[in-house]
């Protein structure tokens, strides 16, 4: 019997959880950058494990700060509309008590996920393990980088998984709109080519016309300078990116809009 369910994966900025999808598939799929909030979107990922297709939905970076409040409506958005919700904290950090509160609201099974064990002592968790137990009663304790008990935690979700027929497998590699990852390669190779010399709340628009992927990046005219001067990197790496990660071999046109 084929089973499915979907996820939602949840918590603050850099605490591994596009790595922990791209772990799972064994390639890129998600943002993965130094920059906080580089996941401007809700990110549909297939996994199929045992006899359950997995639909993960990766938010957004839970802030607090006023000019990002925004991401967190993606994050809640999937609170009670899945089938299991997965709370990422990060173990080499103080609890996240407005990730806490969050749970706390959740209607729909939910996990509480150590991640970035390759970097802790277990055994220094203890006071952080019974904060969140009092609201998780799950709690695990993995690394995205080196798969750290990722299999166990997988036993586990798959539990709330229910009937369901698969998507065919010919489509998994497009679950996300083709615009979409096109964006998220050049938005993380901005993040990473500039670090933190530009904002996180950039805007792109891309468009096909006769096999040319052309891009527009709007950003404010006091960045200008920092990225004219690199202009000819930026658009051969986003270029080589899109080639590389996502197998698509076309012309590409990089322009730079200033407001």
């Amino acid at each position: 019997m084929k089973k499915n369910m979907k996820i939602a994966i949840i918590g603050p900025p850099n605490v591994g959880k596009s790595s922990f999808v791209n772990a799972l598939l064994n390639y890129k799929y998600c943002i993965v950058s130094k920059s906080p909030h580089s996941t401007q979107r809700s990110v549909i990922a297939i996994y199929e494990y045992q006899d359950t297709q997995m639909f993960f939905f990766d938010t957004p970076g839970i802030t607090d700060k006023k000019q990002l409040i925004y991401l967190n409506r993606y994050a809640e958005e999937y609170l009670n509309t899945v089938d299991l919700c997965l709370f990422f904290f990060d173990a080499t950090k103080s609890v996240n008590m407005q990730l806490m509160t969050l749970a706390s609201y959740c209607n729909k099974p939910f996990f509480g996920i150590f991640n970035k064990m390759d970097k802790v002592n277990k055994g220094r968790l203890l006071p952080k393990t019974a904060i969140l137990s009092d609201i998780f009663k799950d709690i695990f304790y993995i690394s995205s980088t080196s798969k750290e008990n990722i299999p166990i935690l997988l036993e586990n979700m798959i539990k709330y998984a229910v009937e369901g027929e698969w998507l065919p497998s010919n489509i998994i590699n497009t679950a996300s709109a083709i615009y979409d990852q096109i964006n998220d390669r050049a938005k993380e190779i901005c993040f990473r080519l500039f670090d933190n010399e530009v904002p996180y709340n950039m805007s792109l628009n891309t468009i096909i016309e006769h096999s040319t992927i052309k891009q527009e990046l709007h950003t404010y005219k006091k960045y200008r300078p920092i990225i004219l001067g690199k202009f000819s990197i930026l658009k051969n790496l986003i270029k080589k990116s899109i080639r590389n990660s996502l197998s698509i071999n076309m012309s590409y046109e990089l322009n730079i809009r200033f407001s």
